[in-house]
């Protein structure tokens, strides 16, 4: 449940090993030094809010217990045991569904995962064959690719980004954007609420975006065919998104927009923490 002891905290949900409790397959933990050292406040002073979460153990699975991996298609992954080959895929997504709606309730505006865990990984846990033999690529973990399915604009991370201390920080900036965006569509996209956002995520974007090329630098005069090729996938999200909310700040604050202008925000600093 959402608790009401400080609304300004950022609530986000987090592997439980991260906690450091021991919920690993081997009875150990995976102690975060960040997540744990600021387990109420960031490093700003700001207050944050952590829910723990650990699949395999809330779906019901022992500590410690037979490891598992990810086999089959990249699409459609199973979660098999290691060595007794028990697929454990309609255990997971029968957990899973209740989940994720807690999950919904709780409102969080961002999640840390455990990188390369079969449940949790983030783009980095090693898919197997069908036989469970060979690694033929990496893909989410399955709890991952559900958060990402239901959440499409939640801020994720890995605890191997948080060791950086400015894709932390922009990973705390997305949450508080994240959170900022909900709250405005909530009142409806109210325009004080659009401009008080747009201002947080131009602050955002001079302080984690690329540096600006100075004029020359790319080689003298260019006609608008050339530059609009040479034009970075970071720039054309900016257009894109300096585009839309032109159009919201004229009135156009449709579900269908507002869903857009989320989309937007996603993909440019899914961008930056990429770059």
């Amino acid at each position: 449940m959402v608790d009401s002891l400080d609304p300004r905290a950022l609530r986000l949900g987090v592997s439980r090993c991260l906690l450091g409790e021991r919920v690993r397959y081997d009875g150990n933990d995976r102690h975060d030094p960040w997540v744990v050292g600021h387990r109420s406040r960031a490093d700003d002073g700001r207050p944050l809010h952590w829910v723990g979460v650990c699949p395999e153990v809330e779906m019901g699975m022992d500590v410690p217990r037979e490891p598992v991996q990810l086999e089959g298609a990249p699409a459609m992954p199973r979660m098999k045991g290691v060595d007794s080959r028990v697929d454990h895929t309609p255990r997971f997504q029968q957990w899973a569904a209740g989940k994720l709606s807690e999950l919904g309730v709780e409102d969080l505006d961002g999640y840390v995962l455990k990188s390369r865990s079969p449940s949790c990984g983030l783009g980095d846990t090693d898919l197997f064959d069908h036989r469970g033999k060979k690694i033929i690529g990496r893909v989410d973990g399955l709890f991952a690719a559900a958060l990402r399915r239901t959440f499409p604009f939640l801020p994720l991370t890995t605890e191997q980004s948080l060791e950086q201390a400015g894709r932390r920080e922009l990973f705390l900036q997305r949450a508080r954007l994240y959170r900022q965006y909900k709250e405005m569509v909530a009142m409806g996209a109210e325009p004080s609420l659009l401009r008080t956002l747009h201002e947080e995520v131009h602050r955002a974007l001079e302080t984690f975006g690329p540096p600006e090329e100075e004029p020359g630098k790319k080689g003298g005069e260019r006609n608008r065919e050339a530059e609009e090729r040479e034009k970075t996938g970071q720039e054309r999200l900016e257009e894109a998104y300096q585009a839309l909310l032109q159009r919201l700040e004229q009135g156009g604050r449709t579900t269908k927009e507002l869903t857009e202008y989320g989309q937007l925000l996603h993909d440019l600093f899914e961008s930056l923490d990429r770059g």
